[in-house]
């Protein structure tokens, strides 16, 4: 039996083909059907488990978001806050100092007025 040339070089394709196919499996492990759909089962399990933590992840990542700007504006209102506590607090030693002054004033003119009464009664 005569191959025509077309047959033959499609069989040495095959099998060049196949001996490339032979050659990537050596060493492979071949599982059990029944492992593979094990296999398979677990493999969706991972893969919900990894959107559920993806979910989780991105949830995380806009909560940190509002946090951080959260933290920005609370940062600038206790800036804004101690910047009025030193203002308060100079108005208030301003005040003290006053308070003091106005004090001493009144101490003065309290024993001009007894010095005063004494005068007048010796008049």
């Amino acid at each position: 039996m005569k191959l025509s040339s077309k047959t033959s070089s499609s069989s040495i394709k095959a099998a060049t083909i196949c001996h490339a196919a032979h050659n990537k499996m050596k060493g492979c492990e071949i599982v059990p059907e029944g492992e593979v759909e094990k296999l398979r089962s677990r493999v969706k399990v991972v893969e919900a488990e990894k959107r559920v933590i993806e979910g989780e992840r991105s949830e995380l990542s806009s909560k940190v978001t509002r946090l951080e700007a959260q933290l920005a504006l609370e940062s600038q209102d206790l800036k804004d806050a101690r910047e009025l506590l030193k203002k308060v607090e100079k108005e208030k030693l301003e005040l003290d100092e006053k308070c003091r002054r106005l004090y001493a004033e009144y101490r003065l003119k309290v024993e001009d007025q007894k010095k005063l009464e004494g005068e007048f009664q010796a008049a």
